[in-house]
């Protein structure tokens, strides 16, 4: 009796979670002992790709393209011929290569600044007290002048 689903023996194209492009593909490779019976790929909780007729029942490559877009959401499901599962949004999912099921991919600045939620909060952190700096040295100017304004009246 099988009760080890597949295994995703590498994907390519999600290294990174932000991709400056306009299309990125992602390549896979999927191998089961036994054999496969389904492969499912899914776009933001839309499937985009769906395999069941395999030239090699133990091994299989595929790839999708992800068009432009922020923080999409991809997950495989996999299922082998003895009908264990492999999900990669589960826990037990634990590869051993570079895998981010969230990526954003767009050739606009703006879009890859704001999901690179690190540099964009920084940013933010970084333009108020840039700001807050500022009024404070107006503000101190402003005294300093008010005082040397009743110095001189006073004489």
């Amino acid at each position: 009796v099988d009760t080890t689903p597949a295994e995703m023996t590498d994907i390519r194209g999600l290294e990174e979670p932000i991709v400056n492009a306009g299309e990125q593909t992602v390549s896979f490779d999927v191998f089961d002992a036994i054999g496969l019976k389904q492969v499912d790929v899914y776009l933001d909780d839309q499937a985009v790709a769906q395999v069941d007729q395999f030239d090699n029942l133990n091994l299989y490559s595929g790839s999708v393209v992800l068009g432009e877009g922020a923080n999409q959401k991809i997950h495989f499901i996999v299922e082998d011929l003895a009908g264990n599962i492999l999900d990669t949004r589960t826990p037990e999912f634990q590869p051993q290569y570079e895998f981010n099921d969230d990526i954003t991919v767009s050739t606009n600045f703006f879009v890859r600044w704001y999901a690179n939620k690190t540099l964009f909060r920084l940013s933010i952190a970084g333009f108020v007290i840039i700001v807050a700096g500022l009024f404070l040295l107006l503000f101190k100017k402003r005294r300093k002048d008010e005082d040397s304004q009743a110095t001189n009246n006073v004489h």
